[in-house]
């Protein structure tokens, strides 16, 4: 739970009422995945994964989560009337029943009509969750998905591509028409992704900028991956980064005719988090190596059936 500051509130939004009007609500770490690049404050199962090797990653915080908090928000100390903006993350919020709490609190105190709501996904479900938000003023979700088929669940284990991509297809035919829901898309690209670009990133594309016909921005949001200390661009030598570059302009040069000029900018940024974004580390290789052995034998997964060259990088020594 991380409510704006009342004096920041006051400045920008003339608040008085010396409660938060913007609540960024984060119960917990409880998460169905343990995705590659996330971290145990994000997902119990990756904290889970630290603790069993903490030779590996390190001694990580003990996260304790009272009743405390929970407790205020239920008791209108927090969300009330006046509250305009709630974001929702975690973990995974559409499985955790402190934020279905949360949220029919909203809705049974006619608190919802005032609200914008603003939650990140892994959509691995269509639950009851989903029923909540057409009571909110308005509802802006962003769906986690760094990759498409074996990539994808290689990253996101123990997500299955197919259904991830079925819903989502299902969440925008059904909110197509409505206009008070803003879809985007969050994909954080990263080493354990940049062998197989020419394999996911344009079903990527295509079902963002083609096949989701629902209000969204113009852009996919790439992003590039900047933690875990070693899972970085940083951990990929220069000849490595020579075949993902080239892969990259090959997908661009499939979409030259596309009518999205944000969709090549995507390959473009792409292309600058390869070459520019970070510099080449020996030792940040070293680090990616143990860690993401530690993390295959946990997670049960095997990295070198991506692709050839994660076993050729992993082998590599200077």
């Amino acid at each position: 739970f991380q409510p704006l500051p009342i004096k920041s509130l006051d400045v920008i939004h003339g608040n008085n009422l010396k409660k938060p009007m913007y609540i960024d609500y984060r119960p917990d770490n409880l998460c169905n995945l343990m995705c590659t690049m996330c971290s145990p404050g994000n997902s119990n199962l990756i904290d889970k994964i630290y603790k069993e090797f903490p030779d590996v990653f390190g001694k990580t915080k003990n996260y304790e989560f009272n009743q405390e908090t929970q407790d205020k928000i239920l008791k209108d100390e927090m969300i009330d009337k006046d509250t305009v903006m709630l974001k929702v993350l975690g973990g995974e919020p559409t499985i955790n029943k402190k934020v279905h709490t949360v949220l029919k609190h909203c809705i049974e105190n006619d608190y919802a009509k005032n609200i914008s709501l603003r939650i990140t996904s892994n959509f691995t479900n269509l639950n009851s969750f989903y029923e909540y938000l057409d009571h909110f003023k308005e509802v802006k979700i962003q769906a986690s998905c760094d990759a498409t088929g074996p990539t994808y669940e290689y990253i996101r284990k123990p997500a299955r591509w197919k259904k991830i991509k079925e819903n989502l297809l299902e969440f925008a035919e059904r909110y197509k028409t409505n206009n008070r829901f803003r879809f985007g898309m969050n994909c954080v690209f990263q080493p354990a992704s940049a062998f197989t670009t020419k394999e996911w990133l344009p079903e990527l594309l295509k079902l963002h900028y083609e096949s989701m016909k629902i209000n969204r921005p113009a852009s996919l949001n790439v992003l590039p991956i900047s933690d875990p200390e070693g899972l970085t661009f940083s951990s990929l030598p220069p000849k490595f980064r020579k075949k993902v570059v080239d892969d990259l302009l090959e997908v661009k040069e499939m979409f030259k005719d596309h009518p999205s000029n944000d969709l090549r900018k995507n390959i473009d940024d792409m292309l600058l988090y390869i070459t520019d974004f970070t510099k080449y580390d020996y030792n940040m290789l070293k680090i990616f190596k143990t860690k993401t052995l530690t993390l295959d034998k946990a997670k049960k997964t095997d990295i070198t059936t991506l692709h050839p060259l994660f076993k050729e990088l992993l082998e590599y020594e200077e």
